[in-house]
């Protein structure tokens, strides 16, 4: 859905987005260009080499602190099964064996929080 929009369209997207849902502008912005790595059969646990690059495509993150007890995460891609909003007790993150995108941001939350 997102994929063909450039940078700067990617990002005020995300900030309109979250103006809409949490009636404030958001505090920060981030992002990261998309990478792939070139690698060869076997490559990667043989001590070859690989050839990592970026891609034209980009994760953009908009958030603001919060004093509440929860964090709540949500994303723009439609292509995920699991795109719900999900809210996160942050007194009450545990490791799980889920193989969700949601991990890895809640990850980070933990992390900082």
């Amino acid at each position: 859905m997102y994929s063909d929009y450039s940078l700067d369209a990617l990002i005020e997207t995300a900030k309109n987005e979250f103006k809409k849902k949490f009636d404030q502008e958001p505090e920060i912005c981030s992002y990261a260009p998309g990478r792939i790595n070139l690698i060869g059969d076997h490559t990667d646990y043989n001590d070859g080499f690989v050839l990592p690059m970026t891609i034209p495509k980009f994760t953009v993150i908009v958030g603001s602190k919060t004093t509440k007890k929860y964090s709540t995460i949500d994303t723009l891609l439609s292509k995920f099964k699991d795109t719900q909003e999900q809210i996160i007790e942050l007194d009450k993150i545990e490791k799980s064996n889920n193989c969700s995108w949601i991990n890895y941001i809640i990850g980070v939350v933990d992390f900082f929080h």
